[in-house]
């Protein structure tokens, strides 16, 4: 337990570091652009806590794991890596990722949940799972060479999915 509590501490010091977090009360208003909800680090899901993710550098990684959450996640930099999961209805996520390569690497499991991302550079992958019904996943990927791998499990899920580049690949498996 105590190696499981350092390394979400490491993980935490790390993303402190690069990281700019803003977290508002519930009935406190945030700027259009600010959307989250839920918690972040900690164990327990928070109530109608919000939250923003900037990280602005030459390596951006980024461990997320959410419990019903609404989340921006902003990524510029030489490399960007984001690792998320979203649990839980009514969830919205948007991953926004700047630099020469961007990776995007995450699992979701619930309802009515918004997923949606935007990659821009050189090199650009994602690797999605959706487990569920009602699920929007939207991507755009501008770049030189982009890569969607895309799996669900029981979902109806449209998908809307552009891609920009020389070299583009687009696998999707789904199980209903």
């Amino acid at each position: 337990m105590k190696k499981v509590i350092r390394f979400f501490l490491n993980i935490l010091a790390i993303a402190l570091a690069s990281v700019a977090i803003c977290q508002t009360e519930e009935n406190t208003p945030l700027q259009k652009r600010l959307v989250l909800e839920e918690w972040l680090f900690g164990p327990f899901p928070a109530q109608e806590s919000q939250l923003l993710v900037h990280q602005q550098g030459t390596e951006n990684l980024l461990y997320i794991d959410q419990y019903g959450t609404k989340a921006m996640v902003l990524q510029s930099g030489l490399y960007n890596e984001a690792y998320s999961t979203q649990v839980s209805p009514g969830g919205k996520v948007q991953i926004r990722q700047r630099g020469t390569a961007n990776h995007y690497h995450g699992i979701t499991a619930g309802e009515e949940i918004e997923l949606s991302i935007l990659q821009h550079g050189g090199y650009n992958s994602i690797m999605q799972n959706l487990s569920g019904d009602q699920m929007m996943f939207e991507v755009i990927q501008e770049g030189n060479f982009n890569d969607i791998q895309h799996s669900g499990d029981h979902w109806s899920a449209p998908l809307r999915i552009q891609q920009r580049g020389n070299d583009m690949r687009l696998i999707i498996r789904s199980r209903n």
